[in-house]
Formats: structure tokens, C-alpha cells, sequence
């Protein structure tokens, strides 16, 4: 039956709609629709209504989130300037980076001590906004000096608020030094307790998903890791004889949120009643524990930065819809170095326009009910919880790092991922997929582009963007001194049988940062390659064109002196492509480009 629309229109019967569905496929199955995320998990395109979802309540109805802004070397002296322009402009929170982050290394100082903070916080009215520190294991020497300068400062110590400053196990992890992550959480929690009685908005214990995302956990993982952090800390304040209930008091979850944006609202809503299930289990009641979001690193790229802006977007509108009590938008051309007051502002505008334009804060899990968002939700809590009860089963996650197991489940989805980024089954537009090699240089403060030194090393777990593999590609190719290499793309027959092709190869070639030069007027293909200069030619046309004219270009071209010649198709679907030369190579959607790239990179001496 048909149902009638509030507009007034007809809503379609799930039969005609499958119809519909059925002819668009011209012959494919409906199961090509599903969707499958990185866990395996099939979700269908077309999820009904879920009536009896539970209420997740996270952030309460009609109460903004709040805008939390990281502040970058703030250690120069335009720090506190950018400091006042972030709050003056919107941010309701500060977040310093130290030096030692596994994330962003050297983007900060080594320390603050209490001189410091007087010199950034002279102007600031502490009282009235929130404070994190990030960093690595060296966070809580710094935290201590906060402490000290606060209690001296002339703000009553019960109205700050220091939020989720340092996860030990996280941190130990990314130092290599697994066996830190218990003596750490015990110095933390001590270090919370000693000024937790004067402190009482402090939430300085933290579970950091963003550094297990930033090293490749896929969701699940990452809710499994942070609720496994969590519990090592209450077992650890155990051990010291601390009420768990206190601790529980001064605690903060924070989770990525990246480009799946289903996903990420999914991710948001899950660590609640997963949460909820730790504390039943604890003892723990009316304890809800505030959740940070923060937009991925590892979705950042360095080239097209702008489009960082949309990725940004998407992700803090998961962050929003999935119930985060506060989010850090990363400024757009953060991989290229230190953001300057642009990148800063359009951060914060991000949000300020979500929250006051979109008004995505005025409904309590606006998600629920939503078919395609519940069932997700409810796979990543099943998956979670699972690999959760197999790090408890394990003596915890401080028992099992040294063991190397997350290592392993961390490379695993690592691989499996820049896998799907080399075949192109995942794009990332300006660098797998209409790449710009007229791209401006990034405007940063100081410019530190944060590409591994081998980002083909897969032996140890890294904090890797996603587009790193095909960013060294570009940038050795725009380190020569001549510039990229010329790439000769070779039309064959009219535009109507090549453009398609000749497009796709264009973008293809232009990822491994190699210049594309079409040449359509020269008749001979050989005089071609030697007018364009290139050492390099792909032929792009129709399969019936390659099988009566590509062996003679072929041979053209290699006597014209190119180092390789490459055929934009399916060699299998090419009558006659078998007595083609060796050195002929096909390219076709599907094929592992990033290899073929870093193949064409040798050949050239790039």
C-alpha cells in the first residue's frame, strides 16, 4: 500500500520500490547494494523503522556541545593571542599539545611549568572555560605544574575545569614502552587524587580512542581499547586502595570522529551503554562519563587541503548527532605544519555553524529510531564487547601490550585498509581521486609536513594518515629538479571511444605526482613521444580499437625510445592483447595503483 506524505505526495510500497531497484540494476544482484564496513558487517540500503530503540542519552537536549580548540606551539608568543582569538571567536575550551604527542610530535612545547601558564592564562578567565592537556607520558608533569599555578592563581580551584588530559596505556603503547602503561596509571591517578578534593570539576583521567584510531583501530577496536583502558585504570586505583566510584568522577572517554559519517554517530552512541555495562558492573550508579570527540587525524591529507574542510564537516556532524559533550574540529592544513588564524577560525566556525545554524543540539539521540544508524550502533556494541571480554580474558590491557597482540590487530587493519586505498575501492578526493598537482602551497604558521620517513615500513604500528603512501609518491616526483615527469597519454580513435579512458588515466597518473601531457594533433605516436619528451606513454581507447591498432603503436612507441608503454583496459577482454609485448602494462579500475605507481616511480629513478 501506499502511504500519504505530509507534503502530500505518495510514499512507495517496499514491493515497487524493490522493482524500481531491481530494474536500475540491470542484472545485478540487490546484495551489491549492502554496505560492508571494515568489521564484515552487511547492512542493507534500505532499514526500516526501529520502534523500540532505547534512548541513548548522551549530551542533554537543547544543550550545545562544547567547542574545544587545540592550540598548537604554544609556546611561541603569539600563542596566548591565538588563545583569546579561539575564545573571543567561539571556543569554549583550550586544548595545549605537548611536544611529545603520538600524533603530533614536535608540534608543541616539551613542558609547561607554572610560569608559562601565567604568561598564557594572564588574560584568561579560567573559570569560565574548559582546559586540556595532550600529550604523551610526559603530561603529567605539566598537569602537576597547572595544578600548582592554579591553586596560586586567584580563581577558586571548585570552578576550573581540566578535562581528559592523559591515557597511560595509549601513551605507553605509542612510546614502545608497553610495560610503562601500569606504573603510569597508578602515578596518574595519584596525581588525581592528591588534588581531587579541591579540584572538583577536574576530569583529568582520560581513555583515548583518538591514538588507537590515529594507529589504525577500526571502530570496534577502538571502543573495545578505550573501554579496556577504563577498567585498567579502576583496576589500578584498586591496587591503591582509591574508591572506584571517585574515580569514575574525574574520567573522560574521547573517540575520532572521521568520514564515516553513519559510522561515527554509531561509534558516539555505542561507548554509552557500553559504559553503562562496565559501571552496573563496577558498582558504579549515576556516574555517566563525559565523551570528547576530536576529527580524525589520519583522515587528514596534505595535499588539497581544502577538502579537509568538508571531511571536517562530516565528521563533527557524526561527533554532534552521535551525543559528544565537547569537539575538537583539527584545523584543515594541520599535516602541513602549525595552522595559521584562518585554519583556526574556519575550525571553530565549523562546529559554531553546526550547533547555531543546523541546530543539531536541540534533540536527544536524534539517531534513534533510524534503522540504518540502530543496527550499526547495535553490531559495533556486540563486536566491542567481544573484543573487550578477550583483552579482559587476556589480564587486562596493560597485561597484554607487551604481549604484542593489539599490534598485531592494529597492522591487520592497517593493511586491510591501505589495501582498499590502493586498489581505489576507497577514495580520498585531491589524492587518490581527482589529484591537483597545481595545488598551492599550504599557508601554515611553520611549516612541518607530517609524512613517516618510510611509510612502507608495516613491521611496527604507526600513527599513519591514510593518504601518506601516495603523498611520498607525489613528493619525490616535485623534489626533482627538473619537476614531475612528463606521462604521454596516446588517444586512439574518436573522442566518443577514448575520453572515458583518456580521463581516467589522466587522474590515474597524476596520483603518483607525474605530469600528464596529451598529444591528439601529432599523427604518429612515435614522433609523439619524442615532441612531448616523455619516457612514458598509456594508450586510451575502446577494446575494439586496442585489438586492431595497439600492437603497432606499441611497437612504434618502443622504437621512438619509451621506457614503458601502458594500456588503459582489461587486457582479458582485449582480442589479441596475448601477443603483446611483456612490456606492455595494463591499468584498469580495480588493479592494485598504488604499486603500479611506486613500479613506475623505479622505472624512472625517481
Amino acid at each position: 500500500m501506499e502511504k500519504e506524505r505530509i507534503s502530500g505526495g505518495k510514499i512507495p510500497a517496499p514491493e515497487a520500490w524493490q522493482q524500481a531497484v531491481k530494474a536500475a540494476l540491470k542484472g545485478r544482484p540487490f546484495e551489491s547494494l549492502f554496505h560492508v564496513n571494515e568489521d564484515g558487517d552487511r547492512f542493507t540500503p534500505l532499514a526500516g523503522p526501529v520502534t523500540d530503540g532505547p534512548l541513548i542519552l548522551g549530551r542533554p537536549a537543547d544543550r550545545a556541545w562544547q567547542v574545544s580548540q587545540k592550540v598548537f606551539a604554544c609556546e611561541r608568543p603569539t600563542a596566548r593571542t591565538q588563545m583569546l582569538d579561539d575564545l573571543n571567536g567561539g571556543a569554549g575550551a583550550l586544548d595545549l599539545v605537548l611536544s611529545d604527542h603520538p600524533l603530533f610530535p614536535g608540534r608543541g612545547p616539551a613542558g609547561l611549568s607554572q610560569a608559562d601558564y601565567k604568561t598564557l592564562f594572564e588574560p584568561v578567565m579560567l573559570d569560565l572555560i574548559g582546559l586540556r592537556l595532550s600529550g604523551g607520558q610526559g603530561v603529567l608533569e605539566s598537569l602537576d605544574a597547572f595544578y600548582q599555578f592554579a591553586s596560586g592563581s586567584g580563581f577558586a580551584a571548585h570552578d576550573l575545569a581540566i578535562g581528559g588530559c592523559l591515557d597511560p596505556a595509549a601513551a605507553a603503547f605509542a612510546a614502545r614502552r608497553p610495560e610503562n602503561a601500569t606504573p603510569d596509571q597508578k602515578a596518574a591517578l595519584l596525581l588525581a587524587e592528591r588534588y581531587g578534593t579541591e579540584f572538583t570539576k577536574a576530569r583529568p583521567l582520560l581513555s583515548d580512542g583518538r591514538i588507537w584510531h590515529g594507529y589504525g583501530a577500526r571502530a570496534a577496536q577502538e571502543l573495545a581499547l578505550v573501554l579496556a583502558g577504563f577498567v585498567d585504570m579502576v583496576r589500578s586505583a584498586d591496587d591503591l586502595g582509591l574508591d572506584a566510584a571517585v574515580i569514575c568522577q574525574r574520567f573522560e572517554f574521547a573517540l575520532a570522529a572521521d568520514t564515516d559519517q553513519l559510522e561515527t554517530i554509531a561509534k558516539l552512541r555505542a561507548i554509552r551503554p557500553l559504559a553503562a555495562q562496565v559501571l552496573d558492573a563496577l558498582g558504579v550508579t549515576d556516574t555517566p562519563i563525559p565523551v570528547h570527540a576530536e576529527t580524525a587525524w589520519r583522515m587528514m591529507t596534505l595535499y588539497e587541503q581544502n577538502v579537509g574542510m568538508l571531511r571536517a564537516t562530516v565528521a563533527a556532524f557524526g561527533a554532534a548527532v552521535g551525543g559528544a559533550d565537547t569537539v575538537t574540529v583539527l584545523p584543515h592544513s594541520l599535516a602541513a605544519g602549525i595552522p595559521n588564524a584562518l585554519a583556526l577560525r574556519i575550525a571553530r566556525n565549523t562546529q559554531t555553524m553546526l550547533a547555531e545554524e543546523s541546530n543539531l543540539h536541540r534533540v536527544a539521540d536524534p539517531a534513534r529510531g533510524s534503522g540504518a544508524i540502530e543496527s550499526r550502533t547495535t553490531a559495533l556494541m556486540e563486536r566491542a564487547w567481544d573484543l573487550f571480554q578477550s583483552i579482559e580474558a587476556a589480564g587486562g590491557l596493560a597485561r597484554m601490550l607487551p604481549k604484542g597482540d593489539v599490534d598485531a590487530w592494529l597492522l591487520e587493519a592497517q593493511a586491510a585498509r591501505e589495501q582498499r586505498l590502493a586498489v581505489r575501492d576507497v577514495l580520498l578526493t585531491g589524492t587518490t581521486s581527482f589529484p591537483s598537482l597545481n595545488d598551492a602551497e599550504p599557508d601554515v604558521v611553520d611549516a612541518q609536513p607530517a609524512v613517516q620517513p618510510d611509510p612502507f615500513d608495516r613491521k611496527t604500528p604507526a600513527p599513519r594518515r591514510l593518504s601518506e603512501s601516495f603523498e611520498v609518491l607525489r613528493a619525490a616526483a616535485n623534489a626533482r629538479d627538473d619537476g614531475p615527469p612528463d606521462v604521454l597519454l596516446v588517444p586512439i580513435g574518436p573522442p566518443a571511444a577514448h575520453s572515458g579512458r583518456l580521463t581516467w588515466a589522466r587522474a590515474a597518473f597524476e596520483v603518483g605526482g607525474l605530469r600528464v601531457v596529451v598529444d591528439a594533433e601529432t599523427a604518429s605516436p612515435g614522433e609523439a613521444i619524442g615532441k612531448s619528451g616523455a619516457a612514458i606513454a598509456c594508450l586510451c581507447g575502446s577494446d575494439n580499437d586496442y585489438a586492431e591498432q595497439a600492437a603497432t603503436i606499441v611497437d612504434a612507441l618502443g622504437q621512438a625510445g619509451a621506457k614503458a608503454v601502458y594500456i588503459a583496459g582489461r587486457p582479458d577482454r582485449i582480442e589479441g592483447s596475448e601477443s603483446w609485448s611483456a612490456d606492455v602494462i595494463a591499468v584498469h579500475d580495480g588493479l592494485d595503483i598504488l604499486g603500479v605507481l611506486q613500479d613506475l616511480h623505479k622505472r624512472l629513478k625517481i
